[in-house]
């Protein structure tokens, strides 16, 4: 697989990869089922998200200190109870 890397072989690469991968499902397959989760989970970035959400609905409770807007506080609010 590697070789077929550096030479720049796509196609070769790609056959070396999908022997590896059938290895691999034969002699793992729980591992790469809970691999297929830990990758799924980390695309959908859910800290990241929170952090947003969280960031926001603090930026709208700061503006409501300013103005005292009950609309602002309510987004507020409710931002943090979608995100919990």
């Amino acid at each position: 697989m590697s070789g077929a890397f550096r030479a720049g072989d796509v196609q070769g690469f790609n056959q070396a990869l999908a022997a590896y991968h059938t290895t691999l499902a034969a002699s793992f397959p729980d591992d790469l089922q809970k691999m297929r989760h830990e990758v799924w989970f980390n695309q959908m970035q859910p800290f990241y998200h929170a952090m947003v959400i969280y960031v926001f609905a603090g930026l709208l409770a700061g503006l409501f200190w300013f103005n005292l807007s009950e609309p602002l506080r309510r987004s507020a609010v409710w931002l943090i109870w979608l995100r919990w």
